[in-house]
């Protein structure tokens, strides 16, 4: 589903959302990480791959580090409800002024009471550099592969093959208002 219909979502998504710029000080930090590449062959009963189930505003402190873990894990927590079909505890880390965010809750809900899932991973992560932006917000760039997937139903029958899209850049615009949450998001 990531297609060009996706990036066309996801470029055009949450564009009214705040677009803090990082400040010059803001020193970054920069790693490497991957996502989930596998559907567990249990995976049926589990929560998405990812997913916490302790409350998300503890484990992620107000700091660039925080911030730069809970950007990771949403997308670690994006892939689990893509490659499981279960959306888990993905609405707490996004607030409703990400329609991004929106649309994918509602696309993995879909799938969910459909009954389906992915063969093969979201997106890939190839690095993530998250900065400061002020007091209360941070901004996470990840560099990201989509590969090819595909959707299937509960009795494996395919029921949409996604084209690989290749290399992208995710930002995620994120704020804290008692714990981190996404506000907004670019892919270009």
């Amino acid at each position: 589903m990531f297609g060009a219909a996706t990036a066309t979502l996801l470029v055009a998504a949450c564009s009214s959302a705040p677009q803090p710029t990082p400040s010059p000080s803001a020193a970054g930090r920069s790693s490497s990480i991957d996502g989930p590449t596998t559907r567990p062959a249990s995976s049926t009963s589990r929560p998405p791959l990812g997913t916490a189930t302790e409350p998300v505003a503890p484990r992620f402190p107000k700091t660039e580090v925080g911030a730069d873990a809970f950007a990771r894990e949403y997308l670690a927590v994006l892939n689990g409800a893509y490659e499981v079909g279960d959306i888990g505890t993905l609405e707490q880390y996004s607030t409703p002024e990400c329609s991004r965010c929106d649309g994918w809750l509602n696309y993995f809900g879909e799938m969910q009471a459909n009954q389906q899932h992915a063969v093969g991973t979201f997106i890939v992560v190839r690095n993530i550099t998250t900065a400061l932006t002020g007091p209360d917000q941070a901004t996470a760039v990840a560099r990201i592969t989509v590969p090819e997937a595909k959707i299937v139903d509960q009795s494996g029958r395919t029921v949409h093959v996604r084209k690989a899209e290749g290399n992208l850049t995710a930002t995620l615009f994120l704020r804290y208002d008692r714990q981190w949450r996404v506000v907004g998001s670019r892919v270009e």
